[in-house]
């Protein structure tokens, strides 16, 4: 698997570049999604707007792959991030961690099942269209790190 990481905006494409850029896994990328998403085979989106735009329904604690169909220059395999269960509400920063963690592991896992044999195939993970700009640089990039192995 291929991790395509993008953002915006140049100095924080910069600082994930610090952070990710040793990896022979993870290219990183400066731009908007359309921009980003060319010859990706995969996009990480948030449930609530994958769910909204491709169809289906939430599942807590579990990530969907959904088929793009709408020719939108986006992927057309769609990752929806698995919503939290009710009771999982901490505003702890702890908390708040370790739920991107999960929230990126189950996505990264399902391409991974989805994907059989071909190991090869590239995932787009934009840092603004996925919310992840409430994270700083560094605490997306350790929670992808740790999330990818």
């Amino acid at each position: 698997m291929q991790l395509v990481v993008a953002t915006e905006y140049e100095e924080e494409s910069a600082e994930l570049e610090r952070f990710l850029g040793g990896r022979d896994d993870i290219r990183v990328r400066c731009g908007t999604v359309p921009d980003v998403a060319v010859e990706c085979d995969f996009m990480v989106v948030k449930f609530y707007l994958a769910h909204d735009r491709y169809g289906g329904y939430p599942r807590p604690g579990e990530a969907q792959l959904l088929v793009n169909t709408r020719e939108d220059g986006l992927p057309k395999k769609i990752v929806a991030t698995p919503p939290f269960f009710a009771d999982d509400n901490s505003t702890n920063a702890k908390d708040v961690k370790r739920r991107l963690r999960e929230m990126l592991g189950k996505s990264f896992d399902l391409v991974k099942g989805a994907n059989g044999e071909i190991s090869d195939a590239s995932v787009l993970v934009h840092r603004e269209a996925l919310g992840l700009d409430s994270f700083t640089v560094g605490e997306m990039a350790e929670a992808i790190l740790v999330s990818i192995d």
